[in-house]
Formats: C-alpha cells, sequence, structure tokens
C-alpha cells in the first residue's frame, strides 16, 4: 500500500514546484495536493492521509489551526510545517500541533529525506495494539522549539556556542529546571552551576538538549494529583539511568558522541511509560491489572495494551527525527535480543543501566533481569562485575 501525503500552500507556484520535484517518487508514494486548509480537510475526509506537509501562513486557516483540527481529527496522522516566515506567535501555536519542522525553501532532499522517514515510521505504526494506544493518547507532545533552535544553530557550519546560550535563556522556565538538574546530586558536580552557559561548557549541548527534551516533556503532563508521583518517581529513575549509561558507555571505549547517545537514551527511555500514564483510562487499567493479578507494572501493561512503553516511547522519538541509535537503545531497554546488535555498546549501556536501577546491589549478579545467554553470546561477561561496580558507585 502506497503512503498518502498531502501537501497544503495556498501559493500555486509552491505546489507546482512540489508536484515537479516529487515525480521521481510517484512509484511509491502518493501524493495530494490542497491550496487551503478547507480543501485539505475535504481531502482528508475522503481519503486516509498519512503525512500532512503545511505551509505555515495560509489566508483564512493557517497552517497551525490546520494542523490542530488534523490532530484532533485525524491523531494518528504525521503533521509536518513548511514554513520560512519567522513569526514567533505563530511558531509557539505550531508547537502543540506539528510533529516535525522543514525550512523554506525546502531543499529536495531533506524533503525526500523526511517522507523517506515518515514511511519507515508509518510502517512502524502498522502494528495494530501500538495504533490503538497513540491514538489513546491525546496529547502527543511535539519536539521542543528550544531544541528545533539549538539543532538548527548546530547544524551550521560555524556554528556558535554562544548562540546555544541565548537560545536556553530565551526560554526562562526552561532554563531555571535545567538548572535545577545540573545542580542536582545525579550529575556530582563540585561547584554551583549559575547560569547556562557554565552548564553547556560542563555537560556539553548534547546532554543539554537531552535535557530539554524530557524537561518539556515532563512538564506537559503535570497537574494530575494522581500520576504526579509517579512521574517524579519515572524523572529520577530516567535521570539515574542516564548517568549510568553514560558511565559504562565510557567504560565500553566508544567514542564521545555516541556516549552521548547513550545518556540521551538513558534520560528518554521510559518516555513511552509517561505517555501511557498521562491517558486515565490506560494508568486505572494497569494499575487494577497490578492489584488483581499481583503483576509487575511491565507485565499488566502489556497485558492491558498488548504493546509496551519501549515501542511508544520509540515511536515518538522516531516520529520526532532523533538519531536513530538513540530510537533503538530506548526501544530495545527491556529486551535487547529482540533487534539486530548494531550499536551494540549504546544498546548495552542503557539496558544494563536501566536493570541496576531497579536491583539492589547485593542481588545484580544473580538477578533474573539479565539474559545470561546474550551477555556470553556478545562478550560482556568479563565486564559485567565492572559494569555493577559502576551503577552502584
Amino acid at each position: 500500500m502506497k503512503l498518502n501525503i498531502l501537501f497544503v500552500d495556498d501559493e500555486a507556484n509552491v505546489i507546482n514546484g512540489l508536484k515537479r520535484m516529487l515525480r521521481t517518487l510517484k512509484e511509491n508514494w502518493e501524493f495530494f495536493f490542497a491550496e487551503s486548509g478547507q480543501e485539505a480537510l475535504e481531502i482528508m475526509k475522503q481519503t486516509q492521509i498519512s503525512v500532512v506537509v503545511s505551509d505555515m501562513r495560509m489566508p483564512n486557516m493557517n497552517g497551525a489551526e490546520l494542523l490542530e483540527i488534523v490532530k484532533e481529527k485525524y491523531p494518528s496522522t504525521i503533521r509536518i510545517i513548511l514554513s520560512g516566515q519567522s513569526n514567533e506567535e505563530l511558531a509557539l501555536k505550531s508547537t502543540r500541533s506539528a510533529h516535525k519542522f522543514i525550512s523554506k525553501p525546502v531543499q529536495p532532499e531533506i524533503l525526500k529525506q523526511t517522507i523517506k522517514q515518515s514511511y519507515e515510521l508509518h510502517e512502524f505504526f502498522n502494528d495494530e495494539n501500538l495504533r490503538k494506544v497513540i491514538n489513546g493518547i491525546n496529547r502527543l507532545p511535539s519536539l521542543p522549539k528550544t531544541y528545533l533552535e539549538i539543532e538548527n544553530e548546530l547544524g551550521k557550519e560555524s556554528f556558535s556556542l554562544q548562540r546555544v546560550v541565548e537560545i536556553i535563556n530565551n526560554d526562562p522556565i526552561m532554563s531555571a529546571k535545567i538548572l535545577q538538574v545540573v545542580n542536582s546530586a545525579f550529575f556530582g558536580i563540585a561547584q554551583n552551576i549559575t547560569n547556562i552557559e557554565q552548564a553547556v561548557n560542563l555537560i556539553g549541548t548534547y546532554t543539554i538538549k537531552s535535557l530539554i527534551i524530557y524537561v518539556q516533556v515532563f512538564k506537559s503532563f503535570e497537574g494530575n494529583k494522581y500520576v504526579e508521583q509517579l512521574l517524579t518517581n519515572i524523572w529520577e529513575h530516567s535521570l539515574a539511568v542516564a548517568k549510568n549509561a553514560k558511565k559504562i558507555a565510557t567504560t565500553l571505549g566508544i567514542n564521545k558522541k555516541d556516549v552521548e547517545a547513550a545518556y540521551m537514551a538513558g534520560l528518554l527511555h521510559d518516555i513511552g511509560k509517561i505517555l501511557i500514564l498521562s491517558s486515565a483510562i490506560y494508568h486505572k487499567d494497569i494499575f487494577e491489572e497490578m492489584d488483581s493479578n499481583g503483576l509487575t507494572y511491565n507485565d499488566a501493561e502489556q497485558e492491558v495494551l498488548g504493546t509496551s512503553h519501549s515501542d511508544v516511547g520509540g515511536y515518538l522519538l522516531r516520529l520526532w527525527g532523533l538519531p536513530e541509535i538513540v530510537v533503538e537503545a530506548v526501544l530495545q531497554h527491556q529486551d535487547i535480543v529482540r533487534f539486530g546488535n548494531e550499536n551494540i555498546d549504546v544498546l548495552v549501556a542503557v539496558y544494563f543501566a536501566n536493570i541496576f536501577a531497579n536491583v539492589p546491589k547485593e542481588e545484580a549478579m544473580n538477578t533474573d533481569k539479565i539474559d545470561y545467554e546474550f551477555v556470553r553470546e556478545n562478550g560482556f561477561e568479563n565486564k559485567l562485575s565492572e559494569i555493577i561496580d559502576l551503577c552502584y558507585n
């Protein structure tokens, strides 16, 4: 089945340019075009659209307003903003409804790559249970605007760390939360960090980006008193896993970029759990299953949903276009042998960091949570004691 993609732009010459650009891709994808938000919604009534790519500035109904309606009526549709306009108010509004952003004038290869990623995501989303769970989460968050601005800056040939600091400082709530986290016991930094520039210089941009994502997602689900304590527990657990994943990855001798990826994956490994707990129906049924049948959270989750928070989290991060190494580590943090063994050291770092965050030290070597067959087959048997020591120091 072809992937149906709808482009929306009020300028006819832009639509014609897109048609020419995408002509070579018609074999695998079906393209639809609309010149207004209303026309786009009419098309969506008649056709199951998998991806909507909308211009931001349009008369009567702008791109953010269109995607807000799409989000409500067709929650499984991937929503992308295509914009060359710099408008702070519209940009902020669109972060509530758009999953991805593409700058105009769009480069053909970037557009094709985005479509390709969307197709792969659509294939991943074909699992019926996962589709049901995602559709049941009515506040699937967008990638934070602050993160996107930092990504854009770091993507420049001559990027400025000072500009990165300015971007974060323009979001005072995020800045305050980052400083709170950086000064917590989890980082173990001897000095007191008083500003974002110090934080960026000490822990690096990759870690800062990780914190921005987690803080934003965590914050978007606060307010429900029933789950607030659970969210706090997940937050503390995730920070501990991130810290230990980074230590393990460093000990395994992998490159700096992959060590940072291990940290990001450790911090985000339970992001799917946060999304699931944001749904009153889901968390009520899961906890009832735990109480009635004495199941662990993970077993109850599987019983109720037919899928796992690993898959839900992996879906969201892949939707956002995060590095595949991070997505794979999140997908595999509970069951590392489900997929191939690429980037094995990053996967192992997150896998063990998660296990030992939940197991007392005296039980660490003998816990049934470790897949010892996997450990032996992949040559980690001699490193296991060292990994355990790292996680409890």
